[in-house]
């Protein structure tokens, strides 16, 4: 069981970098957002509005993708999956709001610990871009 979740762990983690390298260009170059700062070793573009953090790449896909994968993958045994756990001993009509609030907490964890990523491998060091546009200040 353990070397099976390691190998979905890694797994999911490639198909997480995967699925994220296409988009983030694609998000850099249309503006929507810039990483103004990036280890630059591990940078692509380094020192331009568009550098590319490697890192951030990582991160994204150990942070919001193969946790919530990982665990559902080893929870399968179960009929209830951990997170409606305890909103299914509930016989109440606040059963269906009670999950819906489990999920949103779920994404408020994975979108912090996400954030948090980003704000660490920020702080590895790196120069501000020169060439940033004003419409990303």
């Amino acid at each position: 069981m353990f070397l099976a979740s390691w190998r979905l762990f890694l797994t999911a983690t490639a198909i997480g970098i995967v699925i994220d390298l296409p988009l983030e260009p694609l998000f850099l170059l249309t503006g929507v957002f810039a990483y103004p700062v990036g280890y630059p070793p591990l940078t692509l573009f380094a020192g331009h509005w568009y550098q590319l953090p490697l890192l951030e790449v990582l991160s994204a896909s150990l942070v919001l993708v193969t946790p919530v994968l990982v665990l559902r993958s080893i929870d399968r045994t179960r009929r209830i999956p951990w997170l409606f756990t305890t909103s299914s001993s509930a016989r109440t009509p606040a059963r269906p709001l009670t999950r819906l609030l489990a999920g949103v907490g779920l994404a408020n964890v994975v979108i912090c610990a996400y954030l948090l990523s980003n704000v660490a491998i920020a702080e590895l060091g790196g120069q501000f871009p020169g060439d940033m546009p004003s419409y990303l200040w």
